[in-house]
């Protein structure tokens, strides 16, 4: 505070002068350095702060976490995960991106540049043996002055959840192919015995036909052959 006073012009207050507008134009002055001053220091360790902040909680969560510009050019990565290094740093994130997921997981950078929202995207990526795996990737806006300048990406393997969630998925597939074949079976087994009660009635009438009306017992001989047919 001192330091900031003393650039500030105070002659006049070692003169005897009644100029005093002139003289509160120079507290004035002063108090404002000294306010610069103070506000710098104290946004410098806030950032310190926030700095020691992100540093710790970005070397111990169980994620991957990218900081790039709106191009999706990285600039900053605080571990090694699947196939994404911190040697990394300076290349495009879409480099790691299989073809087919590529356009998908741009239109959601695009989404959040839009709309200075986050958006969850899951697609697969490859890993540390260039192998496919599944990531669920947080993509958030990075702001200055109301303008995004880049992304905070931050990703988790979720290959093992995805891998279980398919596995559930074959089983309910499976055991419902199962019911719908005991259903058919059983739908099967109960008309194949009505068809087999409908013939053995058929057959005990034995010769009624000869005493029918000649088109009756064709209609009554026509089913009697189809039951046969179909039941042998």
């Amino acid at each position: 505070m001192l330091q900031a006073i003393n650039q500030v012009d105070i002659y006049r207050f070692h003169e005897k002068t009644h100029n005093f507008e002139a003289l509160k134009l120079d507290i004035d002055n002063a108090y404002l350095m000294a306010k610069a001053v103070r506000q710098k220091n104290y946004y410098h360790k806030q950032l310190q702060q926030t700095l020691e902040k992100y540093k710790l909680i970005s070397e111990n969560v169980p994620a991957q976490i990218i900081q790039t510009d709106t191009q999706g050019v990285i600039k900053v990565i605080n571990k090694s995960y699947g196939g994404i290094k911190v040697t990394d740093v300076g290349k495009n994130i879409t480099n790691f991106i299989p073809e087919d997921e590529l356009k998908s997981f741009v239109t959601a950078m695009s989404k959040v540049q839009k709309h200075k929202k986050n958006v969850n995207i899951i697609t697969r990526g490859f890993d540390f043996y260039q192998k496919y795996n599944w990531y669920s990737t947080l993509i958030g806006p990075l702001t200055s002055k109301d303008e995004v300048y880049g992304f905070m990406m931050v990703s988790q393997d979720i290959t093992e959840r995805v891998l279980g969630e398919e596995r559930i998925v074959s089983a309910v597939l499976e055991a419902e192919d199962r019911q719908k074949s005991r259903i058919a079976r059983d739908i099967h087994d109960g008309l194949q015995q009505t068809l087999t009660i409908a013939l053995m009635n058929f057959e005990s009438v034995g010769n009624v036909f000869k005493i029918m009306e000649e088109s009756k017992a064709e209609k009554y001989m026509r089913g009697f052959q189809f039951l046969e047919k179909g039941l042998h």
